[in-house]
């Protein structure tokens, strides 16, 4: 077996010892989804023929769709989506398990062809369970060896945030507005960890749960939290992240081993159990204020579902970019053969590392030239390394008197950008 820490029950010891054998192979894109803000990204760890994968589910129908199977999904736990709409998957035996100097890893799920693609592994990952999305894109890895991991999405570049400590077993997480990072660990219960400093702050400990192995947010920031029953009744508790009082949101019913929560955009609570219905596990939809409990239809396919997350609307990221860097104003002459640099600057909310250059274009609308060149440097000396790129004046489509241009593109994981900047045209007399 896996693991050494403690479980809330000897189910959950043994589950995660038969999802341990289960061996990798080729990515098996199961589907072509289409996916739609609401549905619903389920984690089982032996839904297809005892492979680990990924199942989309309809909120309003319970139909569930295979999405993405076997490959580098061996013991699938937290899931998270970015901005761009791609799951991004924390595997606790990915990429081989039980390796030399650490394991597992996270996994880029592809939700529309169900591709996979490394985002990273080895390093300081030995248990990876929980993830979840800093504002800025980058990805946070709870490992129940005692550490949360910050991962550049791109790079796959690894730093620890925090470690030891009141870590003991931490399993989800999530992240406040504030940008504060929020770690459920059972043992220690919910521990606030400082995204910069990584102190951490226990925040409500032990009460009305125990052994929990999942952790959301409200829309007012209440944080919500499952209890597995080894200690208590299965349940899940709400938790005011000002005074920490706990209160019982639900408990009982349908619940027998709650495991991920998500919250819907109408404010329902999504729990995911792998005991629930007589075994084979399923999702069940809790009314936050009167916690009645009700099963989301399901379609067959789950076996052991441990993990969800739920699509939202994809947004646009505003950058600020620099057009001539250098200078002001930013003269350009439409009638020019050479080229326009144009800086896409690293902010504390944006990492112009992350930036794919072949997906940028630049003029009047954002939409004509592509570049021609590209390289990363610190453009506007504030010590972070930001994107330049040139852009043949001809491609740009920029007329004279134009008093703007702007530019769109992507970041490597799919995140949508954009950014305007002023401009003089000269040379147009």
């Amino acid at each position: 077996m896996k693991r050494s820490r403690n479980r809330a029950s000897t189910w959950v010891l043994v589950f995660f010892a038969t999802a341990f054998v289960v061996s990798a192979g080729a990515a098996v894109p199961v589907a072509t989804v289409t996916v739609n803000p609401g549905d619903i990204f389920v984690t089982d760890l032996l839904a297809f023929g005892g492979a680990s994968g990924v199942i989309r589910v309809d909120p309003a129908t319970g139909v569930e769709t295979p999405v993405s199977a076997g490959g580098f999904l061996v013991q699938p736990f937290g899931i998270a989506i970015e901005a761009s709409g791609n799951l991004v998957v924390a595997d606790a035996s990915a990429f081989g398990g039980l390796c030399p100097g650490g394991c597992g890893g996270v996994v880029r799920v592809n939700p529309a062809t169900g591709a996979q693609s490394i985002v990273s592994t080895g390093g300081f990952f030995v248990d990876p369970f929980g993830i979840a999305i800093e504002a800025d894109g980058k990805i946070l890895v709870s490992d129940a060896s005692g550490l949360l991991i910050r991962v550049h999405p791109s790079t796959g570049a690894q730093q620890i945030v925090s470690a030891a400590g009141f870590f003991a077993s931490p399993t989800a997480l999530a992240v406040e507005a504030s940008g504060t990072i929020l770690v459920d660990d059972q043992l220690s219960g919910i521990i606030r960890v400082d995204p910069v400093t990584g102190t951490q702050t226990p925040l409500s400990p032990g009460g009305l749960f125990c052994g929990s192995l999942g952790l959301a947010l409200e829309a007012g920031g209440d944080i919500l939290v499952t209890a597995s029953p080894g200690c208590l009744a299965a349940r899940v508790v709400r938790v005011n992240p000002l005074t920490a009082a706990q209160s019982v949101v639900s408990a009982g019913g349908l619940f027998s081993l709650p495991f991920g929560l998500a919250v819907e955009a109408g404010g329902d609570i999504l729990v995911v159990d792998p005991l629930a219905f007589g075994g084979p596990g399923g999702v069940i939809r809790v009314n936050p204020v009167t916690g009645a409990q009700t099963p989301v239809p399901s379609g067959g396919l789950f076996v052991e579902p441990v993990g969800i997350a739920i699509a939202r609307t994809p947004q646009v990221i505003t950058v600020a970019i620099d057009i001539t860097p250098g200078s002001l104003p930013n003269s350009i002459n439409p009638r020019n053969k050479g080229v326009i640099p144009v800086a896409i600057l690293t902010t504390n909310g944006f990492d112009a590392v992350t930036v794919d250059p072949v997906a940028v274009r630049f003029g009047p609308t954002g939409n004509e030239a592509v570049p021609v060149h590209s390289a990363l440097e610190d453009v506007d000396g504030d010590g972070d390394i930001d994107l330049i790129l040139h852009f043949r004046t001809q491609d740009t489509g920029i007329q004279c008197g134009a008093p703007s241009a702007s530019l769109t593109g992507q970041t490597v994981s799919g995140q949508v950008i954009q950014g305007a900047d002023s401009i003089r045209t000269v040379g147009c007399k």
